[in-house]
């Protein structure tokens, strides 16, 4: 045989009729030629196969309709899924997951889409599921499709914190000395001015004295004028400079300020998971039998599980069924709610409340869709949503869903308020009640003198 043709045979599913494709040929005289295609590329067609899926109500990334039966899918999801079929050539057929649950591992049990899985009722998963060590050895998961941060939820307090270091920190604490410093030689220096003015030339300045001239300086730095006109051209120029450098400061000190003044800070009743389990009067709320359940249940760490014996083990079966309901219940009052970032960010314009998430504590984690154990379609998937993911596809759905901040071009105006100026208010009191202290001493000592020389007492030494 001087040559023969490589046929490679194969079944998109069983009962369906095989498929041929020329893998290569070999002949004597030119050797081996084999095809380059990728293997995934030459078995793009699946022939209007028909998959059984499921997924739980997630919106923004599931939106279910429909009966139990048969359910409509939408979202974020379900468009991914959308251009698998298209490409791919095949069709899904929905049921509801059982339960309306993605699946945790309770007392050795699964529940939910997993234990679907496993009983092989259905063969993937369009939610995005939070890729786990216990779910690695029952289920297949697709590649990573999004990134996430876990983290605690709650209703923004009402209550906002004076302050105190809005007022300092515009300027660094290095500006701040270099700022006193300057201001005291600028006014040593123009006392010196005047006072060899007055020793080698006829005076035409106001006698100052030192502490004068600081106030003066002070002043300048304060865009203020002086209470008399300066004659001599070596004082103007000092004051000038301090005028000008005052200029500068004054602009960029007040733009700072009201910057950091627009920006108000609420009072947290705490800022972690620690604080949050020590004050013990809020609840904390996750999907029930999802693996943010499995984050606490049965957890190493001793935090994790404190946090699941006094937070979330006596309130399990009353555990919110989806993301939305779990956000809407922060606005009752003390319930913090357990979610991924993404999820959150989908679902934050939908609550009646203004929601923030702790500043500390949050848990990473990437997150994929699910097909059942040892699946065949896994590395056709997978080769297809990579090339999604490359191509920027996936991107781009993203920011449908999520568009950047900078996107919304509308902003609303914040008010700042009498607590937002409590700090400049309170020295201000200060200063009043000093002055005040101040003037009832001159009085007494002035009246004090005032008797002295009246009784004709005179001052020996």
């Amino acid at each position: 045989m001087n040559s023969f043709k490589l046929i490679e045979i194969y079944r998109v599913a069983k009962n369906h009729v095989l498929q041929t494709y020329e893998y290569g040929n070999w002949s004597r005289e030119q050797g081996s030629n084999f095809c380059s295609v990728h293997m995934n590329e030459k078995r793009n067609n699946l022939q209007k196969f028909v998959f059984k899926g499921t997924a739980v109500e997630e919106p923004p990334l599931t939106i279910i309709t429909g009966t139990n039966e048969s359910v409509k899918i939408d979202g974020f999801s379900r468009d991914i899924w959308n251009l698998l079929e298209s490409k791919l050539n095949f069709t899904t057929e929905f049921v509801a997951g059982l339960d309306n649950a993605y699946g945790s591992l309770d007392n050795g049990t699964w529940s939910g889409i997993i234990q679907m899985m496993i009983n092989k009722d259905v063969e993937f998963a369009v939610n995005l599921f939070r890729i786990t060590t216990e779910r690695l050895d029952v289920v297949d998961f697709t590649i990573p499709i999004m990134r996430s941060k876990y983290q605690v939820y709650m209703k923004e307090p009402s209550r906002f914190s004076p302050m105190w270091n809005n007022f300092m920190t515009p300027l660094s604490r290095e500006l701040w000395i270099t700022v006193v410093t300057s201001i005291i030689v600028f006014g040593v220096f123009g006392s010196v001015i005047i006072h060899v003015r007055k020793i080698f030339m006829e005076p035409v300045e106001q006698q100052l004295t030192l502490l004068d001239a600081v106030h003066l300086v002070f002043g300048a730095y304060c865009q203020q004028g002086q209470p008399f006109t300066l004659q001599s051209t070596s004082c103007r120029v000092v004051f000038f400079c301090a005028h000008l450098v005052g200029l500068v400061l004054i602009a960029a000190y007040s733009a700072a300020l009201i910057s950091s003044l627009a920006k108000r800070k609420a009072v947290l009743p705490f800022n972690n998971l620690e604080e949050l389990v020590r004050d013990g009067s809020y609840k904390l709320g996750l999907i029930y039998k999802s693996a943010e359940f499995n984050i606490f249940y049965g957890s190493g760490d001793e935090l994790l599980n404190e946090t699941y014996n006094k937070l979330i083990e006596p309130e399990k079966y009353s555990m919110p069924t989806t993301s939305k309901e779990g956000l809407d219940r922060t606005c009752d009052g003390r319930f913090a709610f357990f979610l991924s970032n993404n999820i959150a960010n989908g679902l934050l314009d939908t609550i009646p409340c203004k929601v923030i998430h702790l500043p500390g504590d949050s848990f990473r984690g990437s997150e994929s869709m699910v097909l059942s154990r040892n699946s065949p379609y896994r590395e056709l998937f997978n080769h297809y949503l990579m090339k999604l993911k490359v191509g920027g596809v996936l991107q781009a759905l993203q920011r449908n869903l999520w568009p950047l901040a900078t996107s919304d071009n509308t902003s609303a105006w914040t008010s700042v308020d009498i607590h937002d100026t409590a700090p400049i208010l309170s020295v201000l009191a200060v200063g009043i009640l000093i002055s005040l202290l101040i003037l009832l001493m001159e009085i007494t000592f002035n009246f004090c003198i005032n008797n002295i020389h009246a009784s004709g007492f005179a001052w020996t030494t």
